[in-house]
Order: structure tokens, then sequence, then C-alpha cells
């Protein structure tokens, strides 16, 4: 049996009701015409249930074509229970519709059906093989189901107590087989037809959990008996079944050691993938260190606390998230084997700490780089991939490498690079929840939601009408105009209208492709209820709203539309929102605390939320079209497995319609995997042209004026221009800037070669880039001569070439390197005479002012003095409103003034990172001045880095920051009550002290920093 276009058709229907009352579509206007009723649809979801079952038992598998026919089956149960025709059937529906998602390898989805059952009521008349089924599904084996007084009671106990013995011990496996068997044989002889259905359910789900559990699987994929893995299967907080991209993880050799790129969706289990990694390698003894680069400091952070909670208790091994301040001290890590350790780090710290040092690879026996797609994400994928070439070079033989992203591509190519023995694992077809696809129009003079098909988005699949109702905004006094509420025009005006409809019940977010745009739909929201106050605001818990809130007031003040939104229940996720801030409404919205988030592309940033609604009020980012590839991974982080059964994207743009328009084409383009770029290379990008038009200047040409001392960039750029006038200046400047950058990137990766330092040797390694593996053959010539030539420059410019390895540490070219000592030998006596971190700014000054600070609001600022005096106050920890109320008033370009969340971007995302890079290369160079002893200038540049990086006035508070308390005004309070220390470990002891009256403090802020302390104790 399988469904025909007919049943399709019906399960369209289906869904369009369930839709339409989802939707909250007034009762009035609910009425549409069905031509066939849903419940004609249970004799062949029934049936070919029934049939998959049998399939099951009698060849313990299915093949594409059926678990296909199943997914139709589980939709249209999921669908059911939710149109409210025949509520005494919702139990049926969720039990039949969770094994239905289990059978067809969606158990995520299985599980969200099956917690909503009340099981106390669960009666189908089947003499309890209903609540048999239920706790199967349920997978909680500790205790044994209630079927006393069932007419199969006997039978029933004795496969419990088997699969318990199973899934403890390993043991009955073949008794469960048999009981089900008995089982069958019995019930079969009732005729009871709907005894029959479960009782198949029950055997072919006893069958595939099985053959789905770690005990059955593990000791295989890994080549490590039971007795090994015992202790890990039995632990509470390891799964006792591999979902279906695990499975393929194993059957592809990966827990046994197999290097591989993996592409895998977003929630199919990459977490929990990854720590059956680790742990097969370090059981195997192919490790003591597994690392795991990830791009993001908040993935860091998620990967951090996921494993603490994975790993807790197991005092062999040590879960280490490296902070991306720049000091080498934690190489030690990589040299202790007294214990296993997981070391969580961003390329660019790892990167560092290879200009320190390279023979600490030689202990790494594992290395993930999870979002390995970042190739082409200009400076960060420059440093990305240089990293990897190196790693390639220095990296045992024996270590295993593993690449994870769920929108790669090209993977067999960038497998190719990575190493000859690497596998790829297309794991696309392990989506692990159902998506819908929405696109908003207003053909009818009304908002309806038109929801596209699946296999063929040219075609409506049915649509939610009467969703929008326009209301009538109250006048202000003098107003003349009518406003209304949403501006059928605007999609970010629609995208609120609906995030705060569906808000009430589930978790949203509102994706804008520019910053500007989050703080119009905030500004929108905090006009909606002070029109409407009455109003019902999103569903939140109320003591973490006023917390979230008060910690809001704390950084940005009380005076802006962050603070209000949030009263309301409405937060901003993006860039220049305060890091502490972030990681708190991260958990809030992770923990259904609070449901409503409106965001830029920092969602897609490997961040996993629970969100059951993505409203795309823009498919742009900034001024550029976002990729098919960015979008799919944005779009990944609706449906959360295990969440939810589905996530739905609405697209919010009415000019999307009619079909076949140029917007149309554009949204169904990025709706289409296969569309995906590929993953490329951001060093390919020096040899482009400008404009993509005649290229006036060629990439030889732009590496000789890059070492010219006598060039600057400025009178580049005039030249070029006074030359190529339709060029424009800024054009210009910003595209000769990143290539400059791209090239000193380069630069400092050939300098940590040192005395080994040749254009032989540079040929090589260019060869070995990703940038060369997709280059063609002219772009190939160039990547090589690109190194040689640097390579070359570089021999020529040092005298020693010893000390370049020492030059490198700085992470600049040469030439600037050699700048930078020649001011501080001009003011190395202010540099000893330095007694605080205000002095060596006060000396340090011209020099961050000097192009050496990466943001450009910092470098547009005209008022020096003032933004001196601001980033004093800065590292003396006050907030960030305090912060305004010194820069307010000027221009961050040419256009804007500057705002709170410009003051953000400047400290948090400029001054924090550059900063604390200039000061690492101010370090490095100090003592290359002269002979004289700089210990004490040494250690305070080092409490100047870290007071720059955070933002904090003391180094208790830095250190208190360091363990997890990353919010400024927290780290500050906690540090008042804190005895003095500088040593992180003593730190975390006098915590543990403290930790009561921490936890007080604690109360008024986000739940997320009791979550903290409660691991910092643990």
């Amino acid at each position: 049996m399988r469904p025909d276009i007919n049943s399709q058709k019906v399960l369209s229907y289906t869904q369009a009701i369930a839709k339409i009352i989802e939707f909250n579509v007034p009762k009035q206007d609910r009425d549409i015409n069905i031509p066939k009723n849903p419940e004609e649809l249970f004799t062949l979801v029934i049936g070919m249930l029934g049939d998959v079952s049998e399939e099951i038992i009698t060849n313990r598998g299915i093949n594409e074509i059926q678990e296909k026919n199943i997914r139709f089956c589980a939709s249209f149960f999921d669908a059911y229970k939710n149109t409210e025709r025949l509520q005494s059937l919702d139990d049926y529906s969720l039990l039949i519709g969770a094994a239905a998602y289990y059978l067809c390898n969606l158990p995520g989805s299985a599980s969200v059906l099956i917690k909503k059952i009340n099981a106390s009521h669960l009666d189908l008349h089947v003499s309890k093989l209903d609540l048999f089924l239920y706790w199967l599904l349920k997978g909680d084996y500790s205790f044994n189901p209630g079927v006393t007084g069932s007419l199969f009671a006997n039978l029933l106990s004795e496969i419990s107590t088997s699969f318990c013995n199973f899934f403890k011990s390993s043991v009955d496996e073949s008794r469960i087989l048999l009981v089900c068997k008995e089982l069958q044989s019995f019930v079969y002889s009732r005729h009871n037809p709907r005894e029959f259905f479960i009782t198949d359910l029950i055997y072919a789900i006893c069958i595939k959990k099985i053959n789905n559990s770690c005990w059955k699987n593990l000791p295989i994929f890994t080549n490590l008996s039971e007795d090994i893995w015992k202790p890990i299967i039995t632990k509470k907080t390891f799964i006792t079944e591999l979902w279906p991209a695990q499975l393929l993880l194993g059957q592809n050799g990966v827990f046994a050691g197999q290097s591989a790129v993996i592409q895998m969706p977003t929630s199919a289990g990459k977490t929990k993938s990854t720590e059956i990694i680790i742990r097969s390698s370090f059981l195997a003894e192919r490790s003591n260190i597994a690392v795991i680069v990830a791009p993001f400091k908040a993935l860091c952070h998620e990967i951090k606390n996921d494993f603490i909670k994975a790993f807790s208790k197991e005092v062999n091994i040590s879960i280490d998230a490296i902070n991306d301040v720049f000091e080498d001290s934690e190489l030690t890590l990589f040299a202790d084997l007294s214990k296993k350790h997981i070391i969580i780090l961003t390329p660019e710290k790892l990167y560092y700490l290879l200009t320190h040092q390279q023979t600490f690879t030689e202990n790494i026996g594992l290395i993930i780089f999870d979002e390995g797609h970042q190739f082409d994400t200009g400076e960060r994928g420059v440093t990305y991939e240089l990293l990897l070439t190196e790693l390639k070079r220095f990296l045992p033989k024996s270590c295993q490498k593993i690449l994870i992203s769920a929108v790669i591509h090209n993977a067999q190519q960038i497998s190719e690079w990575l190493s000859s023995d690497t596998k790829v694992v297309q794991g696309t077809n392990t989506l692990p929840t159902e998506r819908s696809i929405g696109i908003i129009n207003f053909d009818y003079g009304i908002g309806q939601i038109n929801f596209i098909n699946k296999l063929d988005y040219n075609k409506s699949d049915y649509f939610v009408p009467k969703v929008i109702q326009v209301i009538e905004i109250p006048k202000l006094r003098r107003e003349r105009k009518q406003r209304y509420f949403p501006d059928i025009k605007d999609s970010s005006s629609i995208a609120l209208f609906l995030a705060l409809k569906m808000s009430i019940k589930e978790n949203v977010a509102i994706f804008c492709g520019k910053k500007d745009s989050v703080n119009k739909i905030l500004k929108l929201t905090v006009t909606y209820f002070k029109s409407f106050p009455d109003n019902p605001c999103p569903k939140s818990n109320n003591f973490e709203i006023q917390k979230l809130s008060y910690l809001i007031s704390r950084n940005l003040g009380c005076d802006n539309n962050f603070y209000t939104a949030a009263q309301k229940g409405v937060f901003a996720h993006y860039s220049d929102i305060p890091y502490g801030i972030k990681m708190a409404v991260e958990h809030a919205m992770h923990e259904s605390l609070i449901s409503f988030i409106v965001c830029t592309s920092t969602l897609a940033q490997g961040v996993n939320l629970p969100i059951k609604y993505l409203f795309i009020s823009s498919t742009h980012q900034g001024s550029d079209k976002i990729k098919v590839r960015d979008f799919q991974n944005l779009i990944g982080r609706v449906g959360r497995a295990g969440k939810l059964t589905e996530g739905s994207i609405i697209f919010t743009n009415p000019e999307i319609y009619p079909q076949g328009a140029y917007r149309w084409n554009g949204a169904i383009n990025l709706l289409n995997p296969e569309n995906s770029e590929d993953c490329s290379s951001s060093l390919l990008s020096i040899f482009e042209p400008f404009y993509q038009d005649n290229n006036p200047l060629s990439f030889k040409t732009i590496i000789n004026l890059y070492f010219d001392n006598n060039e600057t960039i400025d009178t580049i750029v005039k030249e070029l221009n006074a030359r190529c006038p339709q060029f424009a200046i800024s054009e210009l400047k910003k595209q000769i800037t990143l290539k400059f950058l791209y090239i000193e990137k380069v630069e400092n990766f050939l300098m940590m070669l040192g005395d080994d330092i040749s254009e032989e040797i540079s040929s090589e390694i260019a060869k070995s880039t990703l940038a060369y593996k997709l280059a063609n053959e002219e772009q190939k010539d160039e990547i090589v001569t690109l190194f040689t030539t640097i390579a070359k420059k570089v021999e020529e410019k040092t005298d020693d070439k010893n000390q370049l390895p020492i030059y490198a540490k700085t992470l600049r070219g040469l030439n600037q390197t050699f700048a930078l000592r020649d001011k501080l030998t001009d003011k190395k006596n202010l540099l000893i005479q330095a007694s605080s971190s205000t002095d060596l700014l006060d000396s340090l000054w011209d020099i961050f002012i000097d192009g050496n600070i990466q943001n450009s609001y910092f470098n547009f600022y005209s008022d020096k003095e003032k933004l001196k005096c601001a980033t004093k106050k800065w590292m003396e920890g006050v907030s960030f409103f305090e912060l305004f109320n010194i820069l307010q008033g000027e221009k961050i370009n040419g256009r804007d003034y500057i705002k709170i969340e410009s003051c953000v971007n400047i400290f948090e995302n400029g001054i924090a990172y550059s900063g604390s890079v200039l000061i690492n290369a101010i370090t490095e160079i100090v003592n290359l001045v002269d002979d004289q002893d700089y210990t004490s200038t040494i250690n305070l540049l080092t409490l100047f880095q870290k007071q720059l990086k955070y933002g904090l006035p003391t180094i208790e508070s830095i250190l208190i920051y360091e363990w997890g308390f990353c919010d400024r005004v927290i780290a500050q309070e906690i540090a008042k009550i804190i005895p003095s220390t500088d040593d992180k470990d003593l730190m975390k002891m006098n915590i543990l002290e403290k930790k009561d009256e921490i936890l007080e403090i604690l109360k008024q802020y986000p739940s997320y920093y009791e979550i903290v302390l409660e691991r910092i104790v643990e």
C-alpha cells in the first residue's frame, strides 16, 4: 500500500485544517472548501503501518520508499491531532503517530508526541497493549510498565523485564524477540484487529530498538568489547540508542578512527556524535588529547557546557575551553598526559598557539573542526585555512581529523584537501524533523500564508486564510494620518505581527538582514505595546523577564528599545548586544523561559535553540543577497529534534508573490540545498579584479606595493583613482585594505618557518592550501607566486631568519612588526616608567589610532581624545550607557550618529579584539628593543591586554569572568566579595567558599549565571 495523488491531497487538507487552528484564524473564518474528509485516510495509513511492521518483523528492515510512506503516515497522525475534529482520537493519533515517526527514523519527533500523552488516561481498549507501546516509545527502561490486569500481562511483563535487562547489561536480546513472537501468536488468536495492529507495532519497534541500541552497535563500530563500553553505556547522561546520523557515522568507520568530512543537518545528533567519536578515541587509546576547533566564541561555550554534562564525574577526563586571550600558558594542557583532555578553542587561538610552538601538536590524536565551511569568510576564513594548512604539516599521521558542517556542497574536494585517507560522509538525508515553508501574500486583499510543496517548491500545498487582521493604531495627539498594524507593505511589520501572534504559544524568531532592521522591529514592538498595552505578551517566565531586563538595564540603561522591548518579552540577538546578555538570552530561549528573539545571521552561528517559527523579513545580509549556504544553515535552526516535530519558515515579504516573479525565484532558489555555493577560499580573492571589471592593478604589483614602505593605502588609492576615476575611492580603499590584510596573514604564516623559509618550501606550502586545491591552472601559478614572492621579500628584509618565529608571534607582517618596533624604541622610557594600564594607554594611544584597531566605528569617530577617555572607562568596568554618555553626539560613519549599540561594537568587537592583538604584538616586541629587563613592564602589559579584552578593572574580576560569569556587571559584583588572588585555580576555590553569597547576588540576574555557578561547584 502506498499513498496516491488523492491521498496526498487529503493529507494537505488535513494539514490546512491544523494550520488554520495553529495560526489562530478567527473561528468565523475557518470554513474552507475541503472536498474530502481527513478521516478517509485512516484506513490507508493504518494499512501502510501494518505492512511496514510486518516487513520489519519478517526482514528486519525497510527500504527508502517504505520509509517515505511511513513519514506520510506520521505526518497525517501529527496533523490530525491538531485538527480538533475528533478529540476522542487524540491519544490514538499521538501514540500511533509516535510509532510511525519512530519507524521512519525520526526518533526525536516520536519522543515529542509521546510526551504529549497522559499515560494515566490512555485507554484504546486493547487490554493495555497501548500502555506497553507507550512505555516502549518513551524509552525509560529503569522500570516496568504497569500492565497488571491485561490479558497479556505475563507476556508483556516478560518482554519488559528482558528489555530492561538488555538495555542495562546487553542480555536477553533473543528472549525479547522470542516472547514478542509468542505475544503476536496469542493476540492473533483473539481476532481483534486493533490488538493485531498494536502488537505488530510493538514487535517491529522492539526489533528496531535493539538494532539501534548502543549495546548492539558501538562494540561493532569501534572494535571494542562490550565490557569496555559498559561504564559509558550505563551512564545516565549517555544515550541508549543511536539516531540515523550516528548509525551512518558508525557504518562509515568514523567511530573506529576514520578521518572524515561529515555533512550533517543541524540537530541530527551532532553533539552526541562528537561525544562518541571522542569516547571511542579515548577508549581505544588512539588519543589522550582531543581538540575541538569552533569558529565562534559562543559555539565554543555551548560545546563546553554540553560536554561538562556529558562527561560529569569522569575525573580522568578534563574539559578545557581555552579563552581567546592572546597568552600561551594553555600550552601546558597539551603536554599533560596524566589524564585525557578535551580542548575547545577558536581557530584564532589555536593559530596563535602555533606561532609559539608547533611540537605540541604531536600529542593530538583527534581533532574536530566544527562548522567547517568557514574558509571563505574573509579574514577569519584566511586564518582558518592557514591553520589547517599548518596542522597538516605537524599533526601525527595517526591523528583522526573530522570536519563537520551542515552546508558543505563540495565535500569531496574539501576531503581530498584535508588528507588522502579522509572519507566523505553524506548525512544530508538524515534531517531529523519536518519543515513547512510558507509565503505571505495579499492576493485577495487579506493576509494569507501559502504553504508550498516540499518536493516541488513551485507548487502550493495548502493555504491558511485570513491569518493577518490589520488593525488601526490609535492616533497620537495632533496626528492626522491613520496608521495600521501591520503595514501590509512592510515585511518587518508583518513579521512582527505574526511573531507576536505565534509567540503566545511557541518559540519564534525573526530574521533580519541588517542590524538596523533589528532595531526597527524593537521600535515597532515598543510602539505596538504603547498603543495596545492590554494585548498579550509572548509566553515567558515572568521572573526571567525581570532578571533579563535588569541585566540589560545595568549594561545599556533603561532609556532604549532593548530594555523596553525586553520587558514585554521580545529580545534582540546580534553582534552589537553585550556578550553576557547574549549568553543569558540564548539560555533562556533554550530552556523556553522566553519565546521571542529578533536576530541577524548570529542565529546561524552554530547555536542550537528550539525555534518553532522563523519569520524571514529579508533575504539579504546587508546589501548582498544571502548565500544559499548561509540560508540553509539559518533555517537548520528551526524545528529542534526532540523538542518539535516540525519547524515553519515563513517569508513575510508580500512582494515575493506572484509565482515566477524575480523575488519568488530568488526565495525558491534559497530553499533548495542543491543550490548551495561551494566552500571556497578567501585567499583566492587576492587575485580577483576590482568590481569584477578589468583589474587596473595586477596582484604582483599589489605584493610589491604591500612591501613598499614609501606607499600607504591612501596614496595607492589616490593614484589608482586618478588613473581609473570610475572606481570610487571608498570602495578601492576597502578592497585594497582587505587584500593587504590577507597578504599580511600569509606573510605572518610563512614567518613561522624561521630558518627554513625559502622559495622552495613556501612553494610546497602554497600547494597544500585549499586555495590551490580549488584553483584553476592560472590561479595555481598565482598562488605559488604569491607565497614564493612573500617568502623572498621576507628573506630580503631580515638579517637573522632565526628571529622570524619571534616576529611571527606578533600576528603581524614583517614591515608592520618593524614599524611597531621602531615606535616602541622611541617609547621605551615611557613604557618602563608606566605604573598603570592608564599610563600605558596614554603612552600607546597614538599607535592605537594609527589604523591598528580594525573597527570602522572606532576609526571614523573624529574626537579621538574623547575616545581615549571612554577606553579608560571601559577598562575601569563602567557600563555601556556610561560609555555612550561620553561618546554621544559624534558620527560613526558619513550618515549616522553614535548609538548605544555602536558603543558595544566599538569596545566588544573593536577594542577587545584588535586592542588585545596589538598589546600582544607590543608584548612580544618589547624584549627585542634592547637588553634591558622588561619583566615588570611585560606583567603590566599582560594585565593591560586583559583589561582591554574584557573591559574589567582588576585581575579578580577578570578571573571571575574567565570562570564563566561572562558579564562585566556580574563579574565586578562577585569580585567585591571574593578574596584577592591572581591565580585562576585559587579563584575557583574562593568561588566555592563564597558560593552561598554569590548565589544571593545571582538571584537578581538571569538564571544562566546560576547554572554557571552550579557547574563550577560540581
